[in-house]
């Protein structure tokens, strides 16, 4: 067959077969074409779903927040006293994800775990056995411990912001860990300590040995502090006078347990189960120290029982004057007039509220507010916060500082005039109802946070408007 017959016969036949596959290539072709934009498009989505998961995970690092709380106490006391359940008012209703709270000093080191939010530390003051022989060395080393314990702590549990419960001690460790970390630092005032100063002559901190010392330590830290929360206007104007600015300075009032608030529970009348069933009772709430002046209300006990032999003063809290005032109260012939009762808990202490005839506030901090609510008429001293609270003749009635002749003779007026006085607690209950609603003082302490973390100003949070009449 000649070369060019041939040639055309297998042209022709290519071109047959090319006429057969044409079509089968092309789906093949069609079908490799979408296998890839699919992978394509899986790999974006993945890409882009990674991107997303990444952006989250830092959206919630960053709005995750948690509170370290330095605090001059102990649980073991704070039990005692049954206010160990305040610490988990701190997390302010789950705005905090956790909140440490680190007790120093405290007689042994321990880790207990509250609830799913807190977890509370304890670091012992002495911790060194070898160094029993010199406390203060002991001392000295224990707060270094302390401390470095505290920075590891911040580090590998991420903490937004320090709140220490006091400019002394406490501020200082939180000043050193601010400066160290760079995370914002609160100051908390919980007192007129310069009212403390001058009635009782003590310290904060007994091993800071003088008043230049623990003075200096106060300028030092609410100088530097990025805020300052008090509970009353005189404790906020006690930090300002003391070096705190008044723009990073907010008064955020201290709210009590909520059985106070609880209308849904009456209070019970324990006049019967105390044997007092015939006698008018005066009671005094807190603890037994010299800054409460527990002695003045002893005194002020004789005065009264000098005019009326009915009347008992119960006394509820404990510290460390209660030997002292058992050997007062029996020295000048009351031993039938004042009954120590000691710790109470929070329950019973609203039920001894509400027994009361009078409520007695020599100085008083959170209980005040719970007499307040109770309903009771209370009779104030007219000193440090009282007056924020005890409006004279409306809510209540104000004496002199230190003048218990005046406030045995405000007692007796109470009970000479119980219709009187009665309008005069219900005035106090709907005024702490508005002024120390929880809902009211949760708002303003998150706006302080909220200031803290992102360093702008403080606003000040809305009250709402909240029933308190009480029938």
């Amino acid at each position: 067959m000649p070369l060019e017959k041939r040639r055309g016969r297998e042209s022709a036949n290519r071109t047959g077969v090319e006429r057969v596959l044409s079509p089968a290539r092309t789906i093949d072709v069609a079908l490799s074409m979408i296998f890839f934009m699919i992978l394509l498009l899986c790999g974006v989505f993945l890409v882009l779903v990674s991107k997303l998961r990444r952006q989250q995970a830092q959206h919630m690092k960053a709005k995750r927040r948690r509170l370290l709380c330095l605090v001059p106490a102990t649980l073991e006391t704070l039990q005692v006293k049954g206010v160990a359940d305040a610490i988990l008012y701190r997390d302010l209703d789950g705005y905090f994800d956790h909140v440490y709270t680190v007790h120093f000093p405290a007689l042994r080191d321990r880790v207990v775990q509250l609830s799913l939010r807190h977890t509370i530390l304890e670091f012992s003051q002495y911790h060194f056995s070898s160094l029993r022989a010199f406390p203060m060395m002991n001392l000295i080393a224990s707060e270094a411990r302390y401390l470095f314990s505290l920075l590891r702590l911040v580090k590998t549990e991420e903490i937004s912001v320090i709140r220490a419960q006091d400019p002394y001690i406490q501020g200082a460790n939180a000043f050193f860990l601010s400066k160290i970390t760079g995370i914002p630092f609160l100051i908390s005032v919980h007192s007129n300590y310069d009212l403390t100063r001058r009635s009782t002559g003590g310290l904060a901190y007994r091993f800071l040995r003088s008043h230049r010392i623990e003075k200096a330590i106060e300028k030092f830290v609410f100088l530097r502090a990025d805020f300052v929360i008090a509970i009353s206007d005189d404790n906020r104007d006690f930090a300002i006078r003391n070096g705190a600015s008044p723009n990073k300075a907010a008064t955020v009032r201290l709210p009590t347990f909520p059985i106070h608030y609880d209308e849904t529970r009456a209070p019970r009348n324990l006049k019967s189960e105390l044997g007092l069933k015939e006698r008018k009772v005066v009671l005094y709430v807190g603890r037994l120290s010299a800054e409460k002046y527990p002695d003045d209300v002893v005194k002020c006990a004789r005065h009264v029982a000098d005019r009326r032999d009915d009347v008992v003063f119960l006394f509820v809290g404990d510290g460390p004057m209660r030997d002292d005032l058992q050997r007062l109260t029996n020295s000048i012939g009351l031993a039938e007039h004042v009954q120590i009762l000691g710790f109470e808990p929070q329950e019973r202490v609203r039920d001894l509220m509400y027994t009361a005839d009078v409520i007695v506030s020599p100085l008083m901090g959170r209980a005040l507010i719970e007499a307040a609510l109770s309903g009771t008429p209370t009779v104030a001293y007219d000193v440090e916060w009282h007056r924020e609270l005890i409006r004279d003749h409306d809510t209540g009635l104000l004496v002199p500082y230190r003048d218990y002749a005046a406030m045995a003779k405000a007692i007796l007026w109470m009970l000479d005039h119980p219709s009187e006085a009665k309008m005069l607690g219900r005035h106090a209950r709907a005024t702490a109802f508005h002024q120390f609603h929880p809902t009211t003082l949760l708002k303003q302490e998150i706006a302080c946070f909220e200031c803290v973390l992102s360093g702008g100003r403080i606003e000040e949070a809305p009250v709402p408007a909240v029933n308190s009449s009480r029938s």
